[in-house]
C-alpha cells in the first residue's frame, strides 16, 4: 500500500502502515521473489516520483486504492514516468501518468502491459510507446501528449479497445499525432475513438509505417 501523505520513514507497505512513494513498494518486492505475484495499491493524490522502473520479470498490478485515480508524474527533467522491460508482466489499473516535463508516460520494452481505465495526458513527449511489447489498452483515454498518443515498434501486438486517443501531437512536430504502428507491430483499434490528432504535416489519426506489421481498425471513429 502506498500513500503520499504517509509518514516516509515508517512505513512497511501494509495497509496500516503505507509507503509514502510508488518507489518503496518496487525496492520491497526487489527483497523477495519479484515472480511471486504483487499487487500495489495507490491512494489517491499527486506523486511525484524520481523515474519509476518496474522490476524485471515481475508479476505485478498497480492499482487505485481507493477508487480515486491517483496522478503520477516524473520529476522535473528526469526521464519517463515509469518503464517495464524484459518480461515483466505488468497490470496499471485507474491510475493516471500525467504532466511528464520533458518525456514520455509509460514506455515498454519486451515485456507484456495491461492498462485499464487509466490515462495517460498532457506528458511533453508520448503518452504510450512500446517496443517488443503485447500490450492491451481498455477504456483508458491518451490526451493532449505532445509527441503522439500510442506508439508501437517491434514483435508483438497492440490492442485499443473502447478508448479515446484525443488531441495527441504538435502542428510544429514531424511525429505520428494519434496511433504510431511500426517495425512489425500488430496493431488492433476496436470500438475506440481517435480524433483531433496533429502534426507538422497536418491531422493525423493513425500511422502505419511501410514496415508495420497487419493493422486491423473496425467499430471506431477516426476523424482529422
Amino acid at each position: 500500500y502506498v500513500d503520499r501523505v504517509a509518514p516516509c520513514d515508517v512505513g512497511d507497505g501494509t495497509m496500516a502502515m503505507p509507503y509514502c512513494k510508488i518507489s518503496q513498494a518496487f525496492d520491497k518486492m526487489l527483497g523477495d521473489d519479484v515472480s511471486l505475484g504483487w499487487t500495489i495499491k495507490i491512494k489517491s493524490g499527486n506523486y511525484v516520483e524520481d523515474p519509476l522502473a518496474v522490476p524485471e520479470g515481475a508479476l505485478v498490478a498497480m492499482s487505485s486504492w481507493d477508487g480515486i485515480q491517483p496522478k503520477v508524474r516524473a520529476t522535473p527533467g528526469s526521464g519517463p514516468t515509469l518503464s517495464v522491460t524484459n518480461a515483466t508482466k505488468l497490470f496499471i489499473d485507474n491510475l493516471a501518468f500525467n504532466l511528464n516535463d520533458e518525456s514520455n508516460g509509460v514506455v515498454c520494452a519486451s515485456a507484456d502491459v495491461w492498462i485499464d481505465g487509466s490515462r495517460m495526458a498532457s506528458n511533453a513527449n508520448q503518452g504510450y510507446e512500446s517496443t517488443d511489447c503485447n500490450t492491451r489498452i481498455r477504456r483508458s483515454v491518451f490526451f493532449k501528449n505532445g509527441g503522439g498518443g500510442v506508439a508501437s515498434y517491434g514483435a508483438g501486438g497492440t490492442w485499443i479497445t473502447n478508448s479515446f486517443v484525443t488531441s495527441n501531437g504538435s502542428p510544429i512536430l514531424e511525429e505520428y499525432g494519434g496511433i504510431r504502428s511500426a517495425q512489425g507491430n500488430e496493431m488492433h483499434v476496436n470500438f475506440s475513438t481517435v480524433v483531433n490528432n496533429v502534426t507538422l504535416a497536418g491531422p493525423r489519426s493513425l500511422q502505419c509505417t511501410p514496415d508495420a506489421g497487419p493493422a486491423e481498425v473496425r467499430n471506431s471513429v477516426l476523424i482529422a
